[in-house]
């Protein structure tokens, strides 16, 4: 095994003097780790910070409403193009359980050019609001798809009655498509009673 060795360390010095480097092989590239955000909805100019509960049937809002806001069931998906529509409380009964009871009762201060942020998935993803409005509870037009990427917000107006829904749309202007909303929600009698 000595001659061997002495054999072998002479093959390498016989080797040009450049050809010995040893080059170690580059490092592996690693990807960062994506995020994956829980579904949220940002409102900074409101104060307003609150869970989404995803695809809630319309007879199950009131009850989801105790933990949260709720994206209505068969609406958009955040990021997808069509019309995501999120409803919250503006003012629940003060003995009503759950910490959302009044998360919308300052939605009407929006205006033209505030921004939304729902973190979803692996995106933050930002809305612009593009206009706001009073309806009937029971125009339920505001539900349906539409073919861009809209944001519709939900909740009764005045605040303290159940009278009228106030809605405030928003464009997405910062994020990727992620899918593409399918179908008509199952529009019922009248909008989600989130007084």
């Amino acid at each position: 095994s000595a001659f061997w060795t002495r054999f072998s360390y002479s093959l390498a010095t016989e080797k040009p003097a450049d050809s010995g480097v040893i080059t170690p092989p580059p490092p592996p590239v690693v990807e960062p780790p994506k995020p994956d955000y829980p579904p949220e909805i940002q409102i900074p100019k409101i104060g307003v910070t609150a869970p989404i509960i995803l695809e809630i049937p319309a007879a199950d809002t009131i009850a989801q409403l105790v933990n949260g806001v709720v994206q209505m069931q068969s609406t958009a998906w955040p990021g997808e193009v069509g019309n995501a529509v999120i409803t919250g409380h503006s003012s629940d009964y003060p003995w009503a359980p759950g910490n959302y009871k009044n998360i919308f009762a300052l939605l009407d201060k929006l205006v033209v050019g505030d921004e939304i942020t729902i973190p979803f998935k692996t995106q933050k993803l930002v809305y612009r609001v593009n206009g706001s409005r009073v309806v009937k509870a029971d125009d339920v037009s505001v539900l349906r798809k539409t073919s861009t990427h809209t944001l519709t917000l939900i909740t009764c107006y005045p605040v303290g009655t159940s009278r009228n829904r106030l809605i405030i749309t928003a464009d997405l202007i910062s994020g990727e498509t992620t899918g593409v909303q399918i179908i008509e929600p199952n529009i019922g009698q009248d909008l989600p009673n989130s007084r």
